[in-house]
């Protein structure tokens, strides 16, 4: 993260923001069916204890980038993972 000074001020600029945004953020019903939960609150206790990257726009409100929420759930994949199938 780095600060950027405006006239006296600093403010701070998320790396997330930086970028070109071209990916269209998500609402959390796309990852609760995705990932097999029913209960919002189910869901959110899930998404808070485990760290799933999200942008909160106010306390009763959050919304995913797909391309975060991607990469986070490709660093929890645990043992081998073939692109392709194995040859017989």
């Amino acid at each position: 993260m780095e600060t950027k000074g405006n006239g006296g001020t600093q403010r701070r600029v998320l790396p997330m923001l930086k970028k070109n945004i071209t990916t269209e953020l998500v609402g959390p019903e796309a990852y609760m069916r995705r990932l097999g939960y029913k209960s919002r609150k189910g869901f959110f206790d899930f998404v808070r204890s485990s760290g799933v990257p999200h942008i909160r726009l106010n306390p009763r409100r959050i919304i995913f980038d797909p391309v975060q929420v991607e990469a986070w759930l490709q660093s929890r994949v645990v043992g081998k993972v073939f692109n392709t199938p194995p040859e017989s």
